[in-house]
This record gives C-alpha cells, structure tokens and sequence, in this order.
C-alpha cells in the first residue's frame, strides 16, 4: 500500500499579528487593551496633579493676551463661589491631557499593530499631528483670540462698563485654541487617508469648491464672532493647510507606487 506523503508545514506567522484569530488571541489582545488604558489613564492623573499644582501660572499665562485685548477699564469678575476653582479645574484637566500626551499617544502607538499600512509611520504621523495642533494652539492663543476679544468688547461699547465672567471667559478661549488645533489637523487627516489608499491628490483636487465652502462654514462656527474678518483669519490657514495636503498626499501616493 502506497504511503502518502507528509502534508506540507503551513509557514510559521512573521508578525504575531498574523497569528490565527482565535479565543486566545481575543483574550490576549484585550488583556493588552486593558493594559495601555490603564498606563494612559494613570498618565492623565498625574499629569492632572502637576498641572493643578501650577494652575495659578497656567491661568496668568491664559490671561496674557486677554488683558492686552480688553478696552481700558475693563474688569474681569467671578459671579460665583466656584466659578474661579471650577476654572482652575478645567485648566488643569486641559493641561493633562497636553503634558501627559507623549505617554497616552504611545499607548495607542502599540496598539496601531492591527493597522498594518500605519505599523511603520505612526510617529512620524504623530509627531507632525502634535506640531500642526501645537501651531493651530498659538495661532488662536496670540492672534485670533486677542483679536475676537478686542473686537467684541469695542464695537458699540463706548458708553457700556466691560466686565466679563471668568468661567464664560475661558469656555471661550478652550473653544478657539482647541478648535483651531483640531482644525489644524487637516494634514494630518489627509496624511493618513493617503498611507490608507482612501484619497488621492486627484480626488482632493476635483472636490476643492466643495472644501471650500465647508472650510468657511466651519470658520464661522468656531468663531462667534459676526465679522468676516476674524472668519478670514481662520479660513485661509485651513484653505493653506489643505494645498498643503494635497501635496503631501501626491508625494504618498507617488512613493507607494515604487
């Protein structure tokens, strides 16, 4: 009787991403899960303890450019008990969340394994998306900020006192700086879309009336402020920023193709 010969060896996974799916795998990849939650979390409470041990400094360095936009005379108040530690509160929280994210951003930089096209360029991604928001940060803190308050509070207000509430003050300003650092992330966005083969410079190119109007509505929505001025200045850097990511996503489409 002929013997049959040996089944050939499937070959051995290069990465234990590649390893079947199985319930070992689901338990161990949650188990991993579990663990960078924990870090990112225990991160953020620390960070949140610092930051609140310096929040006096980090309010002066908010109110920098609040003062210098105010009209003269104008007063900064709390109208109540907690208004001024819930202010700190946040402020340190926000903080947290900024000083804290080289190690929670890590955390998600172990779990990319599963997104295979982004294995190799999460830090750089990262790295340029931590700029871009930084940018868009300063850009709103020392420009559009100081502009929009010195606008709202002149315009008709000659025979008005200016006295304007903390607590609404900073909702304010977290709502331009954090607005304009997300909107900054235009490249960002593009960038990883591109490494993913969703989008192409083409594709970009041909819907730029279209981005267009969407970049103007989403200007007048992240500043209040009812002239088209203070909308300008936030629009063009958006509209800069996506030429700018049309062409970086052609120079990752172009070196995908090699």
């Amino acid at each position: 009787m002929p013997r049959l010969a040996p089944l050939p060896k499937s070959p051995s996974p290069s990465h234990p991403d590649d390893l079947p799916f199985d319930r070992a795998t689901l338990l161990a990849r949650l188990d991993e899960l579990r663990k960078r939650i924990v870090i990112a979390l225990a991160s953020l409470l620390i960070g949140f303890l610092v930051c609140f041990s310096f929040s006096t400094r980090l309010f002066q360095f908010v109110m920098v450019p609040i003062r210098a936009a105010l009209p003269p005379g104008a007063n900064v108040v709390a109208t109540a008990v907690p208004e001024i530690f819930m202010v700190h509160l946040r402020m340190s929280l926000y903080g947290a969340v900024l000083f804290a994210a080289p190690v929670w951003l890590y955390q998600a930089w172990r779990l990319t394994r599963l997104v295979r096209p982004l294995r190799r360029s999460f830090l750089p991604i990262l790295f340029f998306g931590c700029v871009l928001f930084l940018g868009g940060a300063a850009f709103g803190h020392y420009v559009l900020f100081p502009y929009a308050v010195r606008f709202l509070t002149t315009v008709g207000s000659e025979s008005i006192h200016v006295m304007l509430t903390v607590g609404r003050l900073f909702s304010f300003y977290t709502q331009f700086v954090i607005g304009l650092g997300l909107a900054f992330q235009i490249p960002t966005v593009v960038l990883i879309l591109s490494k993913l083969s969703l989008v192409t410079p083409q594709f970009l190119w041909r819907h730029i009336k279209l981005v267009v109007l969407a970049i103007f509505t989403i200007a007048a929505i992240l500043t209040p402020t009812p002239d088209m001025v203070t909308q300008c200045l936030l629009a063009l850097p958006m509209l800069g920023l996506y030429m700018v990511s049309i062409a970086i996503s052609w120079v990752v489409t172009r070196g995908g193709k090699r």
